[in-house]
């Protein structure tokens, strides 16, 4: 009788971590731009060793349920999301997204923006 392989273990943290690199590839953001939004140095999600803090990992976070929102609302268009992530916004104070959520407040103020634009849908 033939044993089931078992899958790698994946610790959450490196989850995170490679959830939000392949999240800002999609919106169309660097890497440089990605650390700014969670707070820590681009070495930091190159390298496999390095860690995300608590903080780091729950800003992270954010940032993917901003992106899954998002990507809700676009249809998962590549396109629109990282057109949405370039252009002023008027319901953001007329800032552009993906500079906003380089401060936790204005993450804070995407994820609350996009989660209510979900819920009219």
């Amino acid at each position: 009788m033939q044993t089931a392989a078992k899958a790698p273990h994946i610790d959450d943290a490196a989850l995170i971590k490679k959830a939000a690199r392949n999240a800002a590839t999609q919106a169309g953001l660097s890497m440089r731009e990605l650390a700014a939004i969670i707070g820590c140095r681009r070495e930091t999600l190159s390298r496999s060793t390095a860690e995300l803090s608590g903080k780091q990992a729950e800003l992270a976070l954010l940032f993917l349920r901003s992106q899954r929102s998002l990507s809700a609302l676009t249809g998962g268009s590549r396109s629109h999301i990282r057109h949405w992530m370039r252009t002023r916004n008027l319901h953001l104070g007329d800032q552009v997204p993906k500079t906003l959520m380089q401060s936790v407040d204005g993450l804070v103020r995407s994820v609350t923006y996009l989660d209510a634009m979900r819920g009219k849908l």
